[in-house]
């Protein structure tokens, strides 16, 4: 905060909504509060122009109630446009192959291959995990210079139980810069509630160090992963990975979590179509 406000952090205590996000800001942040269903779910409220100290800048706004606690979250948005902008483009396409899909396996050779096309990543995987947490890797779609991890199998101690927890409570996460500095929140204790901010819900929240590592051992820069969920169980996970850091814009993220959603709704329908 202190970059973008030339304050520190402390400074800011107190404060007004309006004060920090202007009265525009703050009145979405409220209608918001007060007509949609908050409670342990993120919502995307609106791109809203700042004026800082410093800048002027644009930024994208979610909120969500966890805790007794509204928070609200701003991310500095990649430009101007609308952010449902990329979301009309990738449904319209991804539903029309949904029609020629009559397998899983089709559709997730589908996915992996539509949503790489969004955002370039090098790498796009889509794996399913059994019931013992183990994950398969049943499509990828690369670029050649990226090693292949096609049909492997990998043990559940490289999603533990506690991050597959977090992956059906959020449906997508990102890592922009694995080498990035983790920003501590201020006050550490929540003045409402006595005890730190519960962050599950947050969509910057931070990862923990062990998966810095494992972005590490697999050269991985920029990570992004979007959750399949089925019958309210994680399912599995589309994955994307980078050598380098990649900055995804909100509208991106949009997209692509739609995208999970309606694959989500079309695996489920495909197994139960297979067991009937």
């Amino acid at each position: 905060m202190s970059a973008l406000t030339g304050e520190p952090p402390e400074a800011l205590l107190g404060h007004t909504l309006d004060g920090v996000l202007g009265e525009d800001g703050a009145e979405r942040v409220a209608h918001a509060a007060s007509h949609v269903e908050l409670e342990d779910a993120a919502l995307y409220v609106s791109a809203i122009d700042c004026v800082l100290p410093s800048k002027r800048m644009r930024f994208d706004l979610t909120t969500h109630r966890h805790d007794g606690t509204l928070i609200v979250e701003m991310e500095a948005a990649a430009a101007s446009g609308d952010a449902f902008d990329s979301i009309y483009p990738l449904t319209r396409t991804f539903a029309r192959g949904l029609q020629n899909a009559s397998t899983v396996q089709e559709l997730a050779d589908l996915a992996v291959r539509e949503v790489r096309a969004i955002k370039r990543f090098g790498r796009v995987m889509l794996y399913s995990f059994d019931d013992e947490g183990r994950s398969h890797v049943l499509a990828e779609d690369r670029d050649p210079d990226y090693a292949s991890f096609l049909h492997q199998f990998f043990p559940a101690s490289d999603i533990l139980r506690q991050a597959r927890a977090l992956y059906l409570r959020n449906r997508i996460r990102l890592v922009a810069d694995v080498n990035y500095t983790p920003a501590p929140l201020v006050p550490p204790l929540n003045p409402l509630t006595g005890r730190p901010t519960d962050l599950t819900y947050a969509t910057l929240r931070s990862f923990s160090p062990v998966h810095f590592e494992y972005m590490r051992n697999m050269n991985t820069h920029a990570s992004m992963s979007v959750s399949i969920i089925v019958r309210g169980h994680l399912w599995g996970l589309v994955s994307y990975h980078d050598h380098d850091a990649r900055f995804v814009p909100f509208n991106t993220q949009l997209a692509v979590e739609h995208l999970g959603h309606m694959l989500s709704l079309q695996i489920e329908a495909k197994e139960e179509r297979a067991e009937g």
